[in-house]
């Protein structure tokens, strides 16, 4: 768990960090080493997960290789952006940061306690970006951020 006291809006307990993977945490398939590195890192202070509808089909493999869960998003009878959002709401949207740079990340980054979209890239939606609370460059300085929780607080007080 990594706890945030942020003036202005209180104490924050993160418990879980959902990651979106096409365009946010990976370029073409790839995860670069440092990103990686910091997952790792994170995932021993909080439950990590990718959420992803797996465009390239990697998604399982990616995520074993960086030991997290993950999860497909499928296709039926509602939209990706709905799934990512209630499988936030099913973690505790109260205890989860949600990352990513999609249209169907939008709903995910509302309903986080956090939301960061990623530039990245492959750019943003900016429907994304209105639904986040903070913007980064890339999914390095998310995990940064929120591996080192005054960051934040120098973000978002009031």
């Amino acid at each position: 768990m990594i706890v945030f006291q942020i003036p202005g809006m209180g104490e924050i307990e993160i418990r879980n960090v959902v990651f979106d993977l096409n365009g946010t945490l990976s370029m073409n398939g790839n995860i670069a080493l440092e990103v990686q590195e910091k997952i790792r890192q994170l995932s021993r202070k909080v439950k990590m997960f990718i959420m992803s509808s797996d465009t390239r089909g990697n998604l399982e493999e990616l995520a074993e290789m960086l030991g997290v869960d993950w999860r497909r998003v499928e296709m039926s009878s509602s939209p990706e952006s709905v799934a990512k959002e209630r499988f936030v709401e099913e973690l505790g949207s109260e205890n989860t940061i949600a990352v990513g740079n999609g249209k169907n990340d939008e709903l995910m980054l509302k309903r986080a306690k956090l939301g960061i979209a990623v530039l990245g890239e492959e750019g943003a939606c900016s429907s994304a970006i209105l639904n986040a609370d903070i913007i980064v460059v890339n999914p390095l300085h998310a995990l940064e951020l929120i591996l080192d929780p005054q960051r934040i607080v120098a973000t978002l007080r009031c």
